[in-house]
């Protein structure tokens, strides 16, 4: 069956899903009888007894850090890397413990359980994520855990949860304004109606680009339902529509233009569009004698259009033979390439819980299984002007290479956990079992299309460990067997490696919260990645590897210790890492990689600190994200290039800060700021030097009716 099928009758499932069925009383409804369970990484008593490491952001936090981007928000959790690309943050390069962050490939990225990522196992680039207003909670885990969320499961897992619709007929107004035009607006609206729950929610937002004439507007709507059919039988029903424009392209600047001007723009006709259809249905039965079934339906479309002058600081594209495509002076006589990408994902995912008592101890035993699809259209043309959208094959050189290229992924997956409580150890051993086709169709410019197929099915178990007879205090560990699919490629096999953990955490009673966790990643076969010219990205495997390190988050506040009025608290996390390519990787005799090289976009050294205050309806934080220097090639080249791609990044610092005041029950102002002492330092050097944020600061209100 193919994707485009199958879309059809998922798609009329989620929309019929929208009506409301059987009525209440709003007395019930108010009473708490509509409460969202969403399909979600922990249970909503926290990261007690998940096996692994594993963090979360409450809604609380997100609400005083006032983040302008999801990403200023991420930056708290210890062992991720953040790599800014564009300027409210929708295309996120978020990488986990040394693993490449290039838009978020090796690692799953959920929303209310469901994958959001373009295509999981064809291109698992990330090219959307939700803003923060629009969350209540975050969630992040990695280690043994991970097994149930796939397909990636070496770095592990970010599921983003949406704000639930409220008890009571409610309006939201938010905005907020800065400098670098700066502008983020929501406005929502919800209430009880019978026996359902239901939520609109806009998000506006824009922001100047780094350089001069660009800019980033998004407008983002979701549609939210949660019914309860009768006493544990909920239904949940989501759908959202995304629209980004940016002007601006993805070529970054060479060092001249980073030093002497970093706002100079010789490309103001490239341009970046996303447009994103997204539902979701969520069915949860509670059977009776311990047992639940929850099934999650989803199916996205994305459409995601490029037109670029460059793809890098290095050259033009399409340029007449007399102009000089190293000079991007020479622009207004270059064409353009125009890159329509589609994408259309679906997938069913039910799974089990079962309370149950077996050999004398308690148990959990949670399985499930998905069927996915995805179907991934790559086009590429060309343009004869700066600022056209008329798509032809031939170029200004009068050579033919256009690209139509077309990847079918029809993928099975199940999983089986279980947890047995042994008085204060419990164990949980599980397996994952993954199995997708790849079916591949390419076509360049006149030649004829070729076809290639692959199936690759993946056996990952794994067992985790956690001990909780030490007052306030948990012992956790585990080892499990983790897998990388390659992308828009049947050559690469997927990596393979078996990820070790160890650490310890506070229990929600201690007095202060925090984690720290040992790791190790084996590598048997990992995937490195080459930029081409043209912008293409070569992926091959690289051989053995290893990543290690240490992480640790922990928070303490004066109010545990002292009974006063007011609260001081410290908040810190921190990353060490040690990543090494363990083999010579040779191109007809050429080095590419070799051995002892570390990883790309991998610092050694990370890490967040924040100090706040907190009396009556005022708190205020400042906050420092240290990160350190690092290597954005396989090479570990140190010396810079003129045209910015290459050289070793220095380590930065950047300040934060936010404050509210609650003036009514109602009503809370703010002022936040980031990179408050406006350093200038490079966030990354794909495609040239792409500057991070300059200083911004920002204020607004966040009203109830």
């Amino acid at each position: 069956m193919s994707s485009s099928k199958a879309l059809g009758p998922i798609s009329c499932l989620v929309f019929a899903a929208a009506w409301p069925l059987g009525h209440v009383s709003a007395d019930d409804v108010a009473s708490g009888a509509v409460v969202l369970s969403p399909i979600q990484i922990f249970a909503d008593e926290g990261v007690a007894s998940v096996p692994g490491s594993a963090t979360i952001i409450d809604e609380e936090t997100i609400e005083r850090r006032r983040p302008a981007t999801t990403l200023d928000m991420l930056q708290s959790l210890p062992g991720v890397t953040i790599t800014p690309e564009d300027p409210l943050g929708r295309r996120p390069n978020i990488g986990i413990r040394g693993l490449n962050p290039r838009r978020s490939r090796k690692m799953n990225v959920l929303e209310d359980g469901a994958p959001i990522q373009l295509a999981p196992y064809s291109d698992s680039s990330t090219n959307y994520q939700p803003a923060p207003r629009r969350l209540r909670r975050v969630e992040a885990v990695k280690g043994t855990g991970t097994i149930k969320y796939g397909p990636q499961t070496i770095g592990g897992s970010v599921n983003y949860l949406t704000r639930n619709p409220p008890f009571e007929p409610q309006v939201t107004v938010y905005g907020a304004g800065g400098n670098r035009g700066f502008v983020d607006s929501n406005v929502s609206a919800g209430g009880p109606y019978g026996n359902t729950g239901l939520l609109l929610d806009f998000i506006h937002q824009q922001q100047d680009g780094h350089k001069r004439g660009e800019e980033q507007a998004i407008n983002d709507f979701m549609f939210k339902s949660v019914t309860d059919l009768e006493p544990g039988h909920r239904l949940t029903f989501k759908a959202t529509a995304y629209n980004e424009n940016q002007r601006g392209g993805e070529a970054g600047m060479n060092e001249d233009e980073f030093r002497n001007d970093r706002r100079t723009n010789f490309l103001p006709n490239d341009r970046f569009d996303v447009e994103r259809i997204a539902g979701q249905i969520i069915h949860e039965l509670h059977l009776g004698n311990g047992t639940s079934l929850s099934t999650n339906v989803y199916a996205n479309t994305t459409e995601r259009t490029s037109r670029r002058q460059a793809s890098s600081s290095s050259e033009l594209l399409n340029c007449t033979d007399d102009a000089l495509a190293s000079d991007f002076a020479n622009a207004d006589q270059c064409g353009n390439q125009i890159r329509p990408r589609n994408f259309r994902v679906m997938g069913v995912e039910p799974s089990v819980t079962h309370e149950h008592h077996a050999l004398g101890y308690d148990n959990r035993l949670v399985t499930g299984v998905r069927y996915h699809e995805e179907r991934a259209i790559r086009e590429q043309f060309w343009g004869d002007s700066p600022s056209t959208d008329f798509r032809q094959c031939e170029k200004e050189d009068g050579s033919v290479d256009c690209r139509r290229d077309r990847f079918d992924v029809t993928a099975t997956a199940a999983f089986v956990q279980n947890t047995t409580r042994i008085g204060d150890l419990s164990v949980t051993p599980g397996l994952r079992f993954e199995r997708w086709k790849l079916d591949v169709s390419e076509q360049r410019g006149d030649d004829a299309r070729e076809t290639d197929s692959r199936t690759i099915d993946k056996m990952l178990p794994g067992i985790g460990v956690n001990w909780e007879g030490f007052r306030r205090f948990e012992i956790f560990g585990g080892v499990h067997r983790g897998i990388s699919p390659a992308t828009t490629d049947v050559e690469p096999d997927p990596e393979i490696g078996n990820i070790f953990e160890v650490g310890v955490r506070t229990t929600p009673h201690a007095l202060y919260a925090g984690e720290i966790a040992l790791f190790h990643v084996d590598y048997r076969d990992i995937i490195a990645a080459e930029r081409e010219a043209g912008g293409d990205i070569d992926n091959f495997n690289a051989g053995r590897a290893r990543m290690r390190g240490v992480e640790f988050t922990g928070r303490v506040d004066s109010w545990a210790f002292y009974d006063a009025p007011w609260n001081v608290y410290l908040l810190v996390n921190g990353t060490v890492l040690d990543t090494e390519f363990r083999a010579d990787v040779f191109d007809e005799d050429e080095p590419v990689l070799q051995s002892g090289n570390d990883f790309p976009y991998a610092p050694r050294y990370a890490g967040y600190l924040a100090l706040g205050y907190e009396i009556g309806p005022f708190d205020a934080r400042i906050g420092t994200q240290y990160v350190g220097r690092q290597f954005v090639d396989n090479e570990n080249t140190r010396s810079t290039t003129a045209d910015g791609t290459q050289g070793r990044i220095a380590s930065y610092t950047v300040i934060d800060a936010s404050m509210n005041y609650q003036v009514t029950p109602d009503l809370r102002l703010f002022v936040a700021g980031r990179n408050l002492a406006d350093r200038d330092y490079i966030a990354n050097r794909e495609g040239g030097i792409t500057p991070g944020v300059r200083r911004q600061v920002y204020g607004g209100f966040d009203a109830r009716f």
